[in-house]
């Protein structure tokens, strides 16, 4: 059966693209049978395959019921439903069809009666309008890319906040799959600082392995070729083999050996400068609601704070209004 993996941040510019296309070949390398389809209005999945946007027959008329999903082969094993410019218009043109949320969970099934495929990958357009809720309702999984900058990642709570709603009204086997750092450079200090803020916030819904800032994935769609084609021993390459490697036996199992609240990042971590008036910590074991722990986690991103801070700064006002 099917994996179904949306790839989703409302935020442009982050590796959402680079992450649906590179991961689908990484698992086609690995003899998977891996179907993508561009679910974003721009295009970009399907022009950063070599396809056209002016081709007949796209997700969009699909959508619109005019033909179900149409399927373009690849010389290089993937297979692609292309996107169009006009598909950026079904928003509103769908707005008042009934089921207008499950039209692609549909599509998708009538597909799947007479195609086999062990992945989907969906690439989902920047926002949560229309087209993201249909790709939401109809995976299984979501992979968020998340750019290694304090502004990429302000959008993470609302869109946590969706999923859960999502999950209530409309799919209730959705789950976070992992949050992927992208444009990773070690060399630059804020990089470090948001993706250990990351870490914190996310624990164990971070892949191990970041995406490193590399220019050979940037420069490889331009000529409509995946980083494997372009060049296999770049490091985007290396960055996402090493993600298929552990997807290779099932999202679930693949996920649980890249996801892990205690495993070490394949960077070296340099550890961050002590000032030396700073207090000692001491480390305590507890257990607090869940609810709170959320709420907490998405102020610390809020507020450009690490979890600790904020617990300490808690503790510290609770304190000095009931000590006597």
């Amino acid at each position: 059966m099917a994996k179904i993996i949306a790839v989703l941040n409302h935020k442009g510019g982050v590796g959402k693209t680079t992450t649906t296309i590179n991961l689908a070949a990484a698992l086609q390398q690995k003899k998977k049978r891996v179907l993508l389809i561009d679910m974003d209005g721009q295009a970009n999945l399907t022009e950063s395959c070599g396809l056209s946007i002016e081709e007949e027959r796209t997700v969009y008329g699909a959508m619109k019921g005019e033909y179900p999903l149409t399927v373009f082969e690849l010389n290089n094993g993937l297979s692609v439903v292309p996107s169009c410019l006009d598909l950026s218009a079904a928003e509103s043109e769908l707005i008042n069809e009934p089921g207008r949320e499950l039209i692609l969970k549909g599509l998708i099934a009538k597909l799947l009666e007479t195609r086999k495929f062990d992945y989907i990958l969906i690439d989902c357009p920047p926002s949560l309008g229309l087209l993201t809720l249909n790709a939401l309702t109809s995976a299984d999984f979501l992979i968020i890319p998340v750019q290694a900058q304090f502004l990429a990642m302000r959008g993470m709570a609302k869109i946590t906040n969706v999923v859960e709603i999502v999950k209530t009204r409309l799919n209730p086997n959705l789950n976070i799959g992992g949050i992927v750092i992208t444009q990773f450079d070690k060399r630059k200090t804020l990089n470090k600082s948001v993706a250990e803020l990351i870490n914190e916030s996310f624990c164990d819904k971070v892949f191990k392995t970041v995406i490193r800032d590399n220019v050979a994935l940037a420069e490889a769609p331009i000529k409509g070729l995946n980083i494997f084609e372009y060049n296999k021993n770049s490091n985007g390459a290396k960055d996402y083999m090493s993600k298929s490697d552990s997807l290779k036996n099932g999202m679930r199992s693949g996920l649980d050996g890249l996801l892990s609240s205690t495993g070490k990042s394949t960077q070296k971590k340099e550890p961050a400068p002590v000032k030396a008036e700073k207090e000692p910590a001491v480390h305590c074991n507890f257990v607090i609601d869940k609810s709170i722990h959320t709420r907490m986690k998405y102020l610390a991103i809020e507020k450009n704070m690490s979890l600790r801070n904020i617990v300490n700064e808690a503790m510290k006002e609770y304190l000095e209004k009931h000590e006597k």
